[in-house]
């Protein structure tokens, strides 16, 4: 009998030491075991010839999808001389194997282990490979999911344990494997379904604030003043949003600054000591105002006979029973409370008037301390000189007290102590900013503005601190670029930061760089933009003074950032009549319906040129027709409309329906065009004017009225149809026929000739019939008498014909067809077989 070792193979040594693999053979493991505790099952499973394939039917088993072409030595074919493998190793034939009951255990040779485990190797080594490529397809679609509108649900992702091999083994591996690839794959497909960037249709709250900002934009370019901010609020207040409400009234509270005509709205206003003062001071009576609400609020909605001593005694009773173990407190109480939290707390709701009335009817100390609370209300937050020094002295002399209400009093009136936290007292981010608002000075050696920017700037830089709290206190410091920054991060409150980016902007306090504004508004629009061009171009209007320096990057000269956004939302959006506006279907008098650009801009004809020139690239040539003609642009126009009807003479465009509107679109602006008389270059439009009555020509040619189709070359001289016609022919073809045109010719030519072929053919078998003629751009009814005389003269002989063939063949040969090489092969050969 042999032992476990005998069986199991040994582990190899990977490339990687942390990683091992157990031995493949996990059927005879367990048979393995069942020998040691003396079980008497019938060991099937030991027969060598399953044995020596599982390794092959585990590899095929778990096959990878996405995974390259295992190399064929890998593969099971490798196994199929299994017999002839244990003959030359003098093995006993399995087939022949007789079981009596006894428990045989055929020894594995070291040289066969050896190939196993090689075979194992070259299979993970596949399967490695197998990974890293769908890996590399799960980044693509991760990349491709991260544009989509909230591409937070759509980030999908492979977990590095793919290639983490645990000690389950392999098969356990691939198997995990399998099923992450079924469960990426079903996601992938929902994402497909998902909506494309620009296609969802705007929420109601979405158009709710577009409508305020369509009101601000018309108020602009009336020289109206409106208050952006009051607007937006109320639509936040309908709402009910209680937590974007707060962040608005403090918005609104540091924003609204008026300025003196002394100040320069571009440079001087952030920088200035007034600007400064503002800020400090709506900061303060913010929050010394929100302190009284919240604590009005606890006396219920109708708290309008409250008296401030009531609210301030109920608050200060509120916030001591909240942190009285670890309160110390000196001097007497007022009404059960200690008198110095009294006095606080009523200068932090900005009720100075009843912090001296507390201090009034307080010890001695506080008596004598009402002369610098007097002074410091009637300062506006400030002491005169003398009371400051005395105050200034009092605080040093409470460094070693324990009341620490008492401290904070004398550190917001002297404005010292800025670098203690106060623990004790500011309980909230509120009253920790409330005090150190109070402790600004304009004075470089105490705390000014800047260290104050600074300090807030430093404690609140974490992102693990909340976003509003940080837009808070942002903004009450007068950064709100910064706040702006951090809240547009948060999607639930990215609608709102795009609304104060924009009042931020139409305020006096105006928006610096530090903002990327142009960003922000287009990474907001960008989710509806393609469904609601009239929206997304109300938002692009407070681009419009935002220049572009590298306007070599983008092929066309913009002004400024307003237009490359229209042209860009113009390219997505099949609605560019919304945009550029239209003429009247059909209509020659050429009345146009503006579009909403002309409510922004006087001259748009820069940005049309720009987007028709992209529309003929991509083919969207009725649109580039139709914008050009509404810009103007006469000369420019007819040359597109040239070269598109050139280019698709002789073709359908892979649809008739799209043929036949370019065809009426160029048609009907040539026609208003003419009526106009603007035209400078006559033979442009002349060369233009030849290929619609070519267009006409090919009509009646695919419906194989080949006798009107001859009738309509014959009046347009351009094809001779005798020996006289050919020199007035090629005077034409060298002197007026532009390059476009001059390239028609030959197919125009071969065309000729196949309906003189198809006319003479059906005149010989006497079998000829007038079909209806209608839908072209020349009306058969309008012919002129020469055409109509053509087609009503006696049937012509085969002399006539062959007096035709013979113009037409001299005539293609003098015309050169360099794009069309075997023109005069078909020529001769069309000619051959008619005569």
């Amino acid at each position: 009998m042999l032992g476990r070792d005998t069986i199991m193979s040994a582990t190899m040594d990977w490339k990687d030491s942390t990683v091992s693999f157990p031995s493949i053979g996990t059927p005879m493991k367990s048979l393995t075991s069942d020998i040691v505790q003396g079980s008497a099952r019938k060991p099937s499973t030991l027969h060598p010839h399953s044995v020596l394939n599982s390794t092959a039917n585990l590899a095929s088993s778990f096959a990878n999808p996405l995974a390259p072409a295992v190399p064929s030595s890998v593969g099971p074919s490798s196994y199929k001389s299994v017999l002839s493998q244990m003959k030359k190793y003098s093995l006993p034939d399995a087939s022949n194997t007789t079981w009596d009951g006894t428990y045989s255990i055929i020894p594995i040779p070291k040289e066969l282990t050896i190939s196993q485990e090689k075979q194992r190797y070259a299979c993970t080594e596949a399967l490695l490979e197998s990974e890293r490529a769908f890996r590399k397809v799960v980044q693509e679609r991760n990349e491709a999911a991260a544009m989509l509108e909230d591409s937070d649900h759509h980030r999908f992702h492979a977990s590095q344990d793919l290639l983490a091999i645990e000690s389950t083994g392999l098969a356990e591996l691939l198997k995990k494997q399998r099923e992450r690839l079924s469960q990426l794959k079903t996601s992938f497909e929902n994402a497909d379904n998902q909506v494309v960037p620009g296609n969802r249709n705007i929420t109601d709250e979405e158009a709710e604030f577009a409508r305020r900002v369509r009101e601000c934009n018309e108020a602009i370019l009336c020289n109206r003043q409106i208050n952006l901010c009051d607007k937006f609020s109320q639509i936040v207040q309908r709402s009910g949003n209680y937590a974007a409400l707060q962040l608005w009234r403090a918005f609104s509270a540091m924003t609204s600054f008026q300025l003196s005509s002394d100040f320069d709205f571009t440079s001087e206003v952030r920088d200035s000591s007034g600007f400064r003062c503002h800020i400090v001071r709506s900061a303060k009576e913010y929050l010394e105002r929100t302190c009284y609400e919240s604590a009005a609020s606890r006396f219920g909605p109708d708290n309008s006979t409250l008296r401030i001593t009531d609210v301030v005694q109920a608050h200060t009773r509120s916030q001591l029973s909240k942190h009285r173990a670890s309160l110390i407190f000196n001097g007497m109480r007022v009404e059960g409370l200690p008198v110095w939290p009294l006095i606080f707390y009523g200068l932090r709701m900005g009720a100075v008037d009843t912090a001296t009335q507390f201090a009034e009817a307080g010890d001695e100390t506080t008596k004598k301390f009402v002369r610098y609370l007097k002074d410091y209300g009637k300062n506006g937050g400030f002491l005169s000189a003398s009371a400051l020094n005395d105050v200034e002295i009092l605080y040093k002399q409470t460094k070693g007290t324990d009341d620490t209400f008492q401290k904070a009093v004398y550190s917001v009136m002297s404005k010292m102590g800025t670098s203690e936290n106060s623990e004790g007292v500011a309980f909230t981010v509120s009253d920790w900013l409330w005090m150190k608002l109070c402790q600004v000075t304009s004075s470089p050696k105490s705390f000014t503005y800047s260290k104050l920017t600074e300090l807030v700037r430093e404690k609140f830089g974490s992102e693990t601190i909340d976003d509003a709290e940080c837009f808070l206190v942002y903004t009450l410091t007068g950064q709100f670029e910064l706040a702006l920054e951090r809240l547009f991060n948060n999607p639930k409150f990215r609608i709102h930061t795009v609304h104060m980016a924009i009042t931020l902007k139409q305020s006096p306090v105006h928006l610096t760089a530090d903002l990327d504004f142009v960003a922000m508004i287009k990474s907001y629009v960008r989710q509806f933009r393609r469904q609601s061009p009239e929206t997304a171009i109300e938002y692009y209007f407070h681009l419009k003074d935002v220049p572009i320096f590298d306007t070599l990057k983008y092929g066309h000269n913009f002004r400024n950032m307003f237009e490359l956004c229209v042209y860009k939302l113009a390219r997505d959006t099949k609605e560019t009549w919304k945009l550029f506006g239209q003429f009247d279907a059909n209509d020659v008098d050429g009345r146009l319906r503006k579009g909403l650009i002309h409510k922004f801009v006087s001259d748009p004809e820069a940005v049309m040129t720009a987007v028709a020139t992209e529309f003929e690239k991509d083919g969207r040539n009725v649109e580039a027709v139709r914008l050009l003609e509404i810009a103007e642009e006469k000369e420019l126009m007819l040359k597109v409309i040239l070269r598109t009807l050139a280019s698709c003479l002789t073709s359908s465009l892979g649809n008739s329906e799209e043929r036949k509107n370019l065809v009426n679109t160029s048609a009907i602006a040539v026609q208003r065009l003419q009526k106009m008389r603007g035209v400078k270059d006559s033979n442009l439009l002349s060369n233009v004017l030849l290929l619609l009555d070519l267009f006409t020509f090919f009509d009646l040619f695919d419906k194989k009225e080949y006798k009107k189709a001859v009738a309509v070359m014959n009046n347009l001289r351009v094809i001779p149809m005798d020996q006289a016609s050919i020199a007035p022919a090629l005077d034409m073809y060298k002197e007026h026929l532009v390059t476009e045109t001059r390239r028609c010719i030959p197919e125009c030519s071969l065309a000729t000739m196949r309906a003189l072929a198809g006319w003479y053919a059906s005149e010989k078998d006497k079998s000829a019939g007038r079909r209806v003629f209608a839908g072209t751009t020349l009306e058969f009814s309008a012919m002129s008498p020469p055409e109509s005389s053509f087609l009503l003269t006696n049937n012509p002989s085969q002399e006539s014909f062959l007096l035709k063939f013979e113009a037409l063949m001299k005539y293609a040969q003098l015309t050169p067809a360099p794009h069309f090489p075997d023109f005069l092969d078909k020529m001769f050969k069309l000619k051959d077989s008619v005569c």
